[in-house]
C-alpha cells in the first residue's frame, strides 16, 4: 500500500494544510484553530454546554475545557450557570468575544476558498457530500 495514495493520509494532510493556513490568519488575533472553532460554535449556539460543545467539535472534554478556560481568561467567553439546571454550565461569547469573532469568519472563508481553487461548484458540493458519507461510515 502506497501511503501517498491512502485515503486517510490524503484526508489528514489536507486537514493539516488547511489548519496551518487558518492558524496563519488567526495568529495576529492570538487565536488557534481550535479556539476559533470553539468561538464559532458558541457564536452559532449561545448557551451550549461543555459536553455538547466537545461532542460537536470532536474534542475530548479535557481539551475542550482547556480551550474554553484560555478563552475565558482572555475574556472572550463567559461561563454561566443554567437557569434550568444549576449543575450545568452554559457558554456565551462576551461582548469582546463577539467583537473579535465578527472579523474571523472571513478568514476561514478565505482558507476554504483557497482549498477549493480549481473546483467548480458541483465538485465542491460532491466533495462535501463524500466527506459526510465518510463520517457517516464511522458513526
Amino acid at each position: 500500500m502506497d501511503i501517498d495514495d491512502s485515503l486517510g493520509f490524503l484526508l489528514n494532510r489536507s486537514a493539516t494544510d488547511m489548519r496551518a493556513a487558518l492558524e496563519n490568519h488567526l495568529a495576529p488575533y492570538g487565536l488557534t484553530a481550535p479556539q476559533w472553532a470553539v468561538m464559532a460554535r458558541v457564536s452559532h449556539t449561545p448557551g451550549i454546554g461543555m459536553t455538547e460543545l466537545a461532542s460537536q467539535l470532536g474534542y475530548d472534554k479535557p481539551t475542550t475545557s482547556g480551550i474554553v478556560s484560555r478563552l475565558e481568561k482572555r475574556e472572550l467567553i463567559l461561563r454561566r450557570r443554567s437557569n434550568f439546571d444549576q449543575r450545568a454550565i452554559e457558554l456565551y461569547l462576551s461582548d469582546a468575544g463577539k467583537t473579535l469573532f465578527a472579523a474571523l469568519p472571513a478568514l476561514a472563508q478565505h482558507v476554504n476558498a483557497r482549498a477549493a481553487q480549481g473546483f467548480n461548484e458541483g465538485e465542491i458540493l460532491l466533495l462535501k457530500e463524500l466527506l459526510r458519507r465518510i463520517r457517516q461510515n464511522f458513526a
